[in-house]
C-alpha cells in the first residue's frame, strides 16, 4: 500500500472521502452491534462530548501574527503553546500587582 502525504490544507479543503448520503440515510436499526455492545444508560450519563471539553480545554480565535508568534516561541523553548500562553498571563498578572 502506498503512503499518501497531504498537508492540513489539502485535508481540510479537499473532497470528502465519506459517503455522506449513505450516512444520512442510515437508521439506528441498520447499525450492526453484533461485535459492539450498546452503551448502557450509566455510560451515556458519564459521556463527554469531546476530549478537549473533558480536559477543560477551550478554543479561542487568534490572528495569524499572534498564532505564529506563540508557535515560534513554543518551538524555540520546547514548551506547549498552552504553557507559553500561561507564562505570558503569569507575567502580566505579576506586573499588574506590583
Amino acid at each position: 500500500m502506498a503512503t499518501v502525504r497531504m498537508t492540513s490544507d489539502e485535508i481540510r479543503n479537499g473532497p470528502s472521502m465519506m459517503d455522506w448520503d449513505r450516512v444520512k440515510a442510515l437508521k439506528d436499526e441498520d447499525i450492526d452491534f453484533s461485535d459492539i455492545p450498546e452503551a448502557t444508560d450509566a455510560q451515556l450519563a458519564d459521556a463527554v462530548a469531546n476530549r478537549a471539553a473533558r480536559l477543560g480545554h477551550r478554543m479561542m480565535a487568534v490572528d495569524e501574527f499572534s498564532a505564529e508568534y506563540i508557535r515560534s516561541k513554543a518551538l524555540a523553548t520546547r514548551q506547549t503553546q498552552a504553557e507559553i500562553i500561561r507564562a505570558m498571563v503569569a507575567r502580566d498578572l505579576a506586573s499588574a500587582t506590583s
